[in-house]
């Protein structure tokens, strides 16, 4: 066994990066039989490793939580809820004896509803560049207040820098006769700030004041109340207060459904993930019909309770995560092009795939089928097609074809081979196709059928 530590030049003992192969070499005293017979013995600097190509991206099966919509519906102002029949509703946060999960406004915009809305392959706000925020209405790039361009050539571009926006939405930026006092150049409250941005009274150049206007009704994080029921009250006191204007008391927005006070309650947000978990007993909208009624969890269709999975079988035609019990299926199949025509968004013709939307990319292995990895540069999983080994002569490869000069056998059907460095997770596409990487690995990934060296 040969143990590499590795440090840096400039610091020899600081934490080592240690890595492991071995050699298994032969000596024969009474044969005097010495293999190698120098007695050296020659590592390669890289070896070959499996072939990967895309696969379907998994995510759980029928969840509610959507990254797109962990934007509060626009700076904390509302909260952005996935309703048991799939829809996406905006809430209010509540005031004095109003429903604690919050007052309906209306449907989630475009740019958080979940939905590709202008079919530009892209969807909801970050992902979709047309979108301005979360609260845009429109995913497409025709709004004059948020396109970028100075449309009434006044000097100033879009909200909240143009006095004739009244929002990022608005469709023209021609200016009042009067100008709001946030843009008509005069220190109206005397405090020695003029105008937005200047001004910490202007939320935006349209503002007609620019004095502070208390927020209304009081922020949860100093009206006195426990309001997420954790035995804590408004901030400091509250972990889950950023300051006293925070408008909730339940922390960081992981989960946007699970951001609800009932939901929230019961832990059903999983804040490693960023996704609910999924539910377990009878709905609160009664007893399960399906599968899709219980959040990634297996519905008993008998007693109508939502119990979480424990096999695969549980959730066919998908995948069960047992550690977290609940059930996976593609949220994203990969789409083979050759030109942008093949796709909704971009082909990528140096790979042969569409773009993957990133609002369903995977962000690691846990988001693939289990032994699939995550290309986290491209965002679609990787699933093995050829596995490599070692070989001294043609009758030792089970697939492929064994090179004698390198001792490994390669990929020599078209199907098999690699055609990008992004789809070799551990190294290089070579020009042969196949992936190859380094020799010496981490003891995490050693693998001694693919890391011992035979003489021979």
């Amino acid at each position: 066994m040969l143990y590499m530590a590795q440090t840096p030049y400039d610091e020899p003992l600081g934490d080592p990066l240690y890595r492991v192969a071995c050699v298994e070499a032969r000596f024969v005293e009474s044969r005097d039989l010495k293999v190698p017979a120098s007695g050296r013995f020659e590592i390669p600097a890289t070896r070959p490793s499996g072939t990967w190509e895309p696969s379907s991206v998994l995510r759980p099966n029928h969840n509610a939580c959507h990254a797109s919509v962990n934007q509060d519906c626009g700076v904390n102002a509302l909260w952005c809820h996935f309703e048991d029949d799939g829809t996406c509703n905006c809430y209010r946060p509540p005031g004095i004896n109003e429903p604690a999960d919050g007052v309906l406004v209306g449907p989630c915009p475009a740019c958080a509803n979940g939905v590709d809305d202008d079919g530009d392959g892209y969807t909801d706000f970050p992902n979709d560049p047309d979108c301005f925020e979360s609260t845009d209405t429109d995913e497409g790039p025709n709004n004059a207040c948020s396109n970028g361009e100075d449309d009434d050539g006044d000097g100033k571009t879009d909200w909240p820098n143009d006095p004739g926006c009244t929002d990022a939405y608005d469709n023209t930026e021609a200016d009042p006769a009067i100008l709001p006092e946030c843009a008509d150049g005069i220190d109206n409250d005397g405090n020695g700030a003029t105008d937005y941005p200047e001004e910490p009274g202007c939320f935006a150049a349209n503002d007609n004041q620019e004095r502070q206007i208390l927020a209304s009704p009081t922020p949860a994080c100093s009206d006195s109340a426990d309001n997420d029921g954790d035995g804590l009250t408004d901030f400091p006191a509250d972990p889950g207060c950023f300051d006293a204007n925070d408008l909730d008391e339940d922390g960081p927005a992981v989960c946007f459904y699970c951001e609800q006070f009932t939901a929230n309650r019961p832990g059903q947000c999983d804040i490693g993930s960023g996704l609910c978990r999924p539910r377990s007993g009878i709905p609160p909208a009664g007893g399960c019909g399906s599968n899709a009624d219980c959040r990634g969890a297996v519905c008993d269709t008998t007693s109508g309770r939502c119990s979480p999975c424990l096999r695969d079988e549980d959730c066919a035609p998908g995948v069960c995560d047992a550690s977290k019990g609940w059930c996976l299926q593609p949220a994203y199949d990969p789409t083979p092009c050759t030109s942008n025509a093949d796709c909704d968004g971009r082909c990528d013709t140096a790979l042969g795939y569409c773009d993957v939307d990133p609002y369903y990319a995977c962000a690691d292995k846990d988001d693939c089928y289990p032994g699939d990895l995550c290309s986290e540069e491209r965002g679609f999983c990787l699933t093995q097609t050829f596995a490599t080994e070692q070989c001294e002569q043609a009758s030792d490869c089970t697939s492929g074809a064994c090179d004698v000069g390198l001792g490994w056998c390669l990929p020599s059907q078209e199907s098999d081979r690699c055609i990008h460095d992004d789809t070799c997770p551990f190294g290089d596409c070579t020009r042969s196709g196949y992936c190859e990487q380094q020799t010496f690995v981490f003891p995490s990934d050693f693998h001694p059928d693919e890391d011992c060296l035979r003489a021979r």
